[in-house]
């Protein structure tokens, strides 16, 4: 067997599908069609690549088959080929995603269109409730977004589209999976051809994100987006509508120092911020939403209970906490004994988690170093660990960080731990505010034997 118990055949297979090898890929799955091999020469991969056929829908430890690594590479002549052999065109690696979401996630029109020919799913949506199209409008590939809504994407990924393929009720709650739209990804990215023609095709311009509660035009506020902005107001973006933090677009706009959008925004805002004799509430929530270190001290102070009181979303203060990236507070809360196991009453997450997949790395160091336990599972049945491996390109500390906590929780429990291998990882851009990522496709460069 070879690297991660794969055979070297399929290994074979794998890399020249990654790397576009036709020839290979040919010589494998069909052995004695192509040239006979020297006499007394044995082929690359020994015995097993000359022999019975590699089986074309092989996969890797991750799932990842030969036809996602050609689709991913937009290698058109071997993805048709891999088609013609009968790869199957809408299987799924462990994250949920397919040949499609592969081709979609890299810009490879032609490889789209031959997969949508050939049956592709266009509404599949991966383990964490990302489409197709959102993954499409995250890259700006224009092409791609139009190809998806002409052959009937819905472009703002209706509830009745399971993810993984998988039938409502099979484990997964739709309200437990990521809820960012394909025109919250263009915004978020800053494509604005792409964000026209999704508007165009009548993406919701006030559709938020349940989790963090950010609409489209909050995201365009946060980073700076003018002429992204202008469009969803003039299709009607709300900028009155308020995120969990109760803040508007306007008020984003102002805490980002945008000052041309602020002025855009501000005749069009009626939600004023809070005065300063609401700010002075002795709610812990609010205090934390305002970052409010000493509001936060003397409420705690006054009466410890407040650290572990629970909203209306099922959250601790802790949690909150954690999404937005307050240390300080975090550490404060800690110290007054607040519970950092605890798990939210609608999505089971911790504490931990929303550090994690919110990408805030020192409160995931912290966290770990006060006793966070890394083997609890939120509702989806997904760890700390699982979640800093659906994003896409985490962060590689973070993940070093987590996946040791773990071999070694596993090591006092006397199980064997093999942690999967660090997913390969292009220019990352620092997770700095509470929007949804699109998570990793679990491709990752292949590590074959030399």
């Amino acid at each position: 067997m070879g690297e991660g118990g794969l055979p070297p055949a399929f290994q074979l297979l794998l890399r020249a599908c990654d790397q576009g090898d036709a020839e290979t890929a040919r010589r494998l799955l069909e052995p004695g069609a192509g040239e006979p091999a020297e006499r007394g020469a044995e082929p690359e991969g020994g015995a097993e690549a000359a022999g019975s056929p590699v089986p074309v829908d092989c996969s890797d430890e991750a799932g990842d088959t030969a036809l996602q690594f050609a689709a991913a590479g937009g290698h058109e002549p071997l993805v048709r080929f891999l088609l013609r052999r009968g790869a199957s065109v809408n299987s799924r690696n462990h994250y949920g995603w397919s040949a499609l979401m592969q081709a979609a996630r890299f810009g490879h029109v032609s490889v789209a269109h031959l997969l949508l020919d050939h049956g592709a799913d266009v509404n599949a949506q991966n383990r964490l409730g990302a489409s197709v199209l959102a993954v499409a409008s995250r890259g700006g590939h224009l092409g791609v977004v139009k190809l998806l809504l002409e052959a009937g994407a819905s472009v703002d990924h209706h509830h009745h589209h399971h993810p993984s393929g998988e039938p409502p009720g099979a484990g997964d709650s739709r309200d437990e999976l990521l809820d960012i739209t394909a025109l919250m990804a263009a915004v978020q990215h800053g494509h604005e051809a792409v964000v026209r023609l999704l508007m165009e095709w009548g993406a919701d311009p006030n559709r938020a994100a349940r989790t963090v509660g950010w609409s489209p035009l909050m995201l365009a506020a946060l980073t700076g987006r003018l002429g992204v902005a202008q469009q969803l107001v003039e299709r009607g973006g709300n900028p009155d509508h308020l995120s969990v933090l109760e803040k508007t677009a306007f008020e984003v706009a102002i805490d980002r120092k945008h000052r041309d959008l602020a002025d855009y925004l501000d005749p069009l805002t009626t939600v004023r911020p809070k005065t300063d004799e609401e700010k002075r509430r002795p709610d812990i929530f609010h205090a934390l939403k305002m970052g409010n270190f000493q509001l936060v001290k003397e409420i705690a102070d006054e009466d410890p209970n407040h650290v572990n009181l629970v909203n209306g979303d099922g959250a601790t203060p802790l949690m909150l906490a954690a999404v937005t990236g307050q240390l300080p507070l975090v550490q404060l809360l800690v110290e007054r004994h607040a519970d950092v196991d605890r798990q939210d009453s609608i999505h089971g997450w911790t504490a931990l988690m929303q550090a994690t997949y919110h990408g805030n790395k020192e409160i995931v160091k912290y966290l770990l170093n006060q006793g966070a336990d890394v083997t609890l599972r939120a509702k989806n049945g997904y760890t700390a660990f699982d979640l800093v491996m659906l994003l896409s390109d985490p962060d590689t500390e973070l993940v070093r960080l987590l996946a040791s906590v773990c071999m070694q929780v596993n090591k006092d429990k006397g199980r064997p731990s093999h942690p999967p291998p660090l997913p390969h990882s292009k220019v990352r851009q620092p997770w700095t505010v509470p929007v949804l990522p699109d998570d990793k496709g679990g491709l990752k460069v292949c590590r074959f034997l030399s």
